[in-house]
């Protein structure tokens, strides 16, 4: 009886060891800075990949962000810091302890596809009444140049709204700018650039002619 007692204790499987995670998990809305690209760096095109090192704090904040490495640019270093900073993780618990762990990321920040996918679907957020003109479709199209804007946005508000690049036409831009102060985004706190393409946006649809039958 005792062979077969050291038998079992030979063959029964050890316990895995226990461990730290080796990273924190993301939490809340999406880790991504896209919506927040600066408005004055990308009216300049500016581009670049800045690596953020900060603490997951015990409660899954982040706390003592630095830049690690330079994008090259103090408004995309100074963007992805503030971005970062918003971020939450879920909470790093081990044996009922609450821990704190360093990490890093890097925000990318390109002015392509991307960013022009982004601004159009911010686009569809905004109130239609704020970009209607009852003016002729021809003296809407004088300025063809588009208009760059930076909105600020703070608990769910519209704090500021900023012209970074003008059409030229500051009778249109007055009353976009008005009305857009008066509207409640579904958007994080944060900065965001928004681009009115005034050509893409009031100009007519081609009409296709309809070929006759037989041709």
């Amino acid at each position: 009886m005792k062979w077969l007692f050291g038998l079992l204790l030979l063959v029964a499987p050890a316990q895995a060891e226990e461990h730290l995670p080796s990273f924190p998990t993301p939490f809340g809305p999406l880790h991504t800075c896209a919506a927040q690209y600066p408005a004055e760096a990308v009216a300049a095109h500016i581009e670049g990949i800045t690596i953020v090192n900060f603490t997951v704090a015990a409660d899954g904040s982040v706390k003592d962000l630095a830049v690690g490495q330079s994008s090259g640019s103090d408004i995309l270093d100074k963007a992805s810091l503030g971005c970062v900073s918003k971020w939450l993780y879920k909470p790093i618990i081990f044996k009922g302890q609450s821990y704190e762990m360093p990490w890093h990321t890097e925000v990318r920040w390109y002015v392509g596809p991307h960013a022009v996918e982004t601004n159009r679907l911010m686009l569809r957020e905004v109130p239609t009444d704020c970009l209607h003109d009852n003016r002729p479709a021809a003296d809407i199209l004088e300025h063809l140049d588009a208009t760059e804007l930076s909105i600020d946005v703070r608990d769910w508000t519209i704090a500021e709204v900023r012209i970074v690049h003008s059409s030229g036409d500051t009778e249109r831009e007055k009353n976009v700018v008005a009305c857009i102060k008066t509207w409640k985004p579904k958007w994080q706190s944060g900065t965001y650039p928004l681009r009115l393409d005034w050509r893409t946006l009031f100009q007519a649809p081609k009409v296709i002619p309809v070929p006759a039958r037989g041709q």
